[in-house]
């Protein structure tokens, strides 16, 4: 929508590589919680102080940004997975638990609210928004899934 556009162009505007700091420290907490509570030997393949987490970081927000500016009235998302495919294969086929690193984004606070709560304000995050945005998630989600299986 229109106005979830409006929004994003704050996000933009504050930064991607800042905001996707924010998004993925608190996606990562979860995910590491995850693999703890479930005992998987899994490591994550990057540390929050080194050059690759950024670029991650900024990435998954270019990844997001490519999501909300894929859209259109009369097809959505159709050309997503392939707008996608490069962020896919460069940041998420990874050593990783793949239901983990979903559960990560989505779970522990999420890291879109907690990244869109920093930027907007705590007032722009109501119900509704959250739903839109969940709604915005998913489309990268399934189009990130689509790559993967594909890969």
């Amino acid at each position: 929508s229109e106005n979830c556009r409006k929004k994003w162009e704050k996000i933009v505007e504050f930064g991607l590589a800042e905001a996707g700091v924010i998004f993925c420290d608190k996606a990562l907490q979860t995910y590491s919680k995850l693999i703890d509570a479930h005992n998987i030997p899994l490591v994550l393949p990057i540390q929050k102080t080194s050059l690759v987490y950024s670029q991650f970081a900024e990435q998954t927000m270019k990844a997001f940004d490519t999501t909300i500016n894929s859209y259109l009235e009369t097809t959505g998302f159709w050309e997503l997975p392939a707008k996608v495919k490069d962020f896919v294969v460069k940041c998420m086929v990874l050593e990783i638990c793949p239901t983990f690193a979903r559960r990560a984004m989505t779970e522990g606070g999420f890291g879109m609210f907690a990244m869109l709560s920093h930027i907007l304000g705590d007032e722009e995050m109501n119900e509704s928004s959250m739903r839109t945005w969940s709604k915005i998630y998913r489309a990268l989600e399934q189009a990130i899934i689509v790559n993967i299986v594909n890969y």
